[in-house]
């Protein structure tokens, strides 16, 4: 028997980023990763990027021993069926009847080239 909503840690995309932050605060590795979709990107301080659980495990293992605890609190979260935008940084998917963090970028992403039209 499946828990109930109020009960899944990640059943709604502002739980999921909840848990996130609560797993970074308490030092809890393997729950924080878990939090991720096995294809995701963690855009980290420096402005690189972790891809995929493996490489964001260890990118969160340096953040956690170094102390960080960023504060992933959305200000705004829009829902479009499987996919969720988690205002300012994340973006995130639903995995079976969870949701997952598919791109965080909690300390901000870098600035870009802004993006062009091609073939206009």
């Amino acid at each position: 028997m499946a828990p109930a909503l109020a009960e899944r840690l990640t059943a709604t995309p502002r739980l999921a980023c909840e848990a996130l932050t609560r797993a970074l605060g308490e030092g809890d590795l393997e729950a924080a990763v878990a939090c991720f979709c096995p294809d995701a990107c963690l855009v980290l301080p420096d402005g690189t990027n972790a891809h995929g659980q493996a490489a964001i495990r260890a990118s969160l293992a340096q953040l956690i021993g170094a102390g960080a605890q960023p504060a992933i609190e959305p200000l705004g979260v829009i829902v479009a069926g499987e996919v969720a935008l988690a205002q300012p940084a994340l973006a995130l998917r639903r995995v079976g009847e969870e949701w997952r963090i598919a791109i965080a970028a909690p300390w901000g992403a870098p600035a870009t080239e802004p993006l062009r039209a091609i073939g206009f």
